[in-house]
């Protein structure tokens, strides 16, 4: 049994700065419902070959996966592979666009493992949803950060900001 998942979204940023963000899988917990955290596991520039270490919660349950990069094309798109004990998915990332915007098209199949399996069609519907919720994240994000430069993910809570992003201290006004 394998779900078949295709999605498209428009997102108002350029097709560099959101092919750099998307194809960085270490982006992944700012986006992505479900991963807590994703580092790269290989050294190098990415590309084919590079892997990640992914962490999330499925149902509950803490799942780890690895992920690698399968095809790598810069600003026009990649494929990649991620397993785990409960699933795999193999999908597709497609970019196209211009200095304003960036059409993402993704393709994915995903195989649940034998405990997923049990839940049929609803597993369909639920990665649908939520890989619509996703992608609706990661476009807020990169259309927030737009005036900003280089996106970056949000900072956890309770975390500490980084020097450079603290705000700047407001002009003294003679009066």
């Amino acid at each position: 049994m394998s779900i078949r998942i295709e999605h498209e979204l428009v997102i108002h940023r350029p097709q560099g700065d959101v092919f750099d963000f998307v194809s960085d899988h270490d982006h992944l917990p700012a986006w992505t419902k479900g991963v807590s955290r994703s580092k790269r596991t290989t050294p190098g520039p990415i590309g084919v070959g590079t892997t990640y270490a992914v962490v999330g919660r499925t149902l509950g349950r803490r799942v780890e996966s690895t992920y690698e990069l399968t095809e790598f094309k810069p600003v026009s798109g990649f494929s990649g592979r991620l397993e785990s004990k409960l699933f795999s998915i193999d999908e597709t990332y497609r970019f196209e666009g211009d200095a304003a915007q960036t059409t993402i098209r993704l393709t994915a199949d995903a195989t649940p493992g034998r405990l997923l399996r049990l839940l049929g069609p609803f597993l369909g519907l639920a990665v649908d949803r939520q890989i619509k919720l996703d992608h609706q994240r990661l476009k807020t994000i990169l259309e927030r950060n737009r005036r900003r430069g280089t996106p970056r993910p949000p900072r956890r809570p309770g975390a500490a900001r980084p020097a450079a992003q603290e705000p700047a201290a407001a002009p003294a006004t003679e009066g």
